[in-house]
């Protein structure tokens, strides 16, 4: 497990642990050491559960645990694998939304907040047509876009 991305400080357990968000993983994870770090009244529990690393390394489990997660005023309990190396603690997909870490967002506009944005794709067309060159050929607006590369 490595460090690179992004890195949140989170209360878990009661102690300030920083940890990775990972939106590309489905399971929170920490190591034993970590763990020997916390004031758990939750005991590790075997699982038969085989976890790999994005490089496809298996990582080594020892069972999983239940901690009570903090950021903000937002607690969650989330349920933990324990790595028996030692690593980054890394916090799931699914656990960043809980703790509204990340959210979506469809919409992005100038001056307008967040709560008050729309999903309306009407004025979509009037956009493509006004700025053009903005579009052509790069990334996808609910239209099929091709685009070529050419060599020297």
């Amino acid at each position: 497990m490595t460090t690179s991305g992004w890195l949140e400080k989170l209360k878990i357990n009661g102690k300030l642990l920083k940890a990775q968000l990972d939106t590309g993983t489905k399971y929170n994870v920490f190591s034993v050491k970590t763990y020997s770090t916390l004031d758990v009244k939750s005991p590790i529990r075997p699982t038969n559960s085989k976890l790999k690393e994005y490089t496809g390394h298996d990582i080594e489990i020892k069972g999983m645990t239940t901690l009570q997660c903090q950021h903000t005023d937002t607690i969650y309990p989330l349920q933990f694998y324990t790595a028996t190396r030692d690593g980054s603690t890394i916090i799931s997909a699914q656990a960043c939304k809980q703790l509204q870490l990340i959210r979506r967002v469809n919409t992005v506009s100038k001056d307008v907040p967040a709560s008050k944005q729309s999903t309306d794709t009407s004025s979509l067309p009037k956009i493509l047509e006004e700025y053009p060159d903005v579009y052509k050929g790069l990334g996808c607006v609910l239209l099929n876009i091709q685009s070529k590369c050419l060599r020297d």
